[in-house]
């Protein structure tokens, strides 16, 4: 919404987001769609266990629609439930195995989360034109292999398509993520080599940042703050 000028703020994005959501769930309470978008909406609000009831009412609603389960499956991580979001994943690669091309950037986080590497970064490297994020995520799955001069040199790219790139950032900027995804994303991001944290002194500038634990601790042992 900010990019097409629809809205000037994160803030005003979220509530127009929501109130789209709500709306669109009253006027088709049985499009699967339509409580995928509210899930969607809720999730960015840090609402999870709203989000949570409204994905398990779309995929009710449309268990054969690959686009909505494989949507599912992409926010699920940050819900905590990664075995039902490499499930859906893999269910909607057999509902359409002839899938349009932004599939891969879902299914290769699904599976990264699922901790089955290989399958992330296979679906990672057939996004035709990748940003920081893309290279963030094959990067840390070349890391958690053992791949250590592939995570380092796709690495390379993160910071030099996004200087201001961290996965703490990143996180939060999703709404958050249930502690264990987000331990493993941010040791993912050290042992690649690419930002984790958010230094200290920026975290002013940062009000709402959802923090990560591992986070707080290293900038505590950084500052000598407990």
């Amino acid at each position: 919404m900010i990019d097409l000028g629809l809205a000037p703020s994160v803030e005003e994005a979220l509530s127009k987001m929501m109130e789209a959501a709500e709306s669109a769930v009253k006027l088709d309470p049985t499009d699967g769609k339509t409580h995928l978008a509210l899930g969607f909406a809720y999730a960015y609000h840090r609402k999870p266990k709203q989000a949570g009831a409204e994905f398990a009412r779309a995929e009710a609603l449309a268990p054969s629609d690959a686009d909505v389960l494989l949507l599912i499956a992409w926010f699920l991580p940050a819900l905590g439930e990664t075995a039902k979001a490499v499930s859906l994943a893999e269910r909607s690669l057999r509902l359409n195995p002839h899938y349009p091309d932004w599939y891969n950037q879902g299914l290769s986080l699904a599976f990264f989360f699922g901790e089955q590497y290989d399958k992330s970064v296979k679906y990672r490297l057939l996004v035709k034109e990748p940003f920081a994020l893309d290279y963030a995520f094959l990067a840390m799955a070349y890391a958690y292999l053992g791949r250590t001069d592939d995570a380092e040199a796709v690495g390379a790219n993160v910071v030099k398509l996004d200087p201001n790139w961290t996965a703490e950032r990143y996180l939060s900027e999703a709404g958050g993520y249930a502690e264990k995804e987000a331990e493993l994303f941010i040791n993912g991001a050290r042992k690649a080599g690419v930002p984790d944290c958010i230094p200290a002194d920026k975290l002013t500038e940062m009000p709402n940042l959802i923090r990560v634990k591992s986070c707080e601790q290293q900038r505590a042992k950084i500052t000598g703050e407990p």
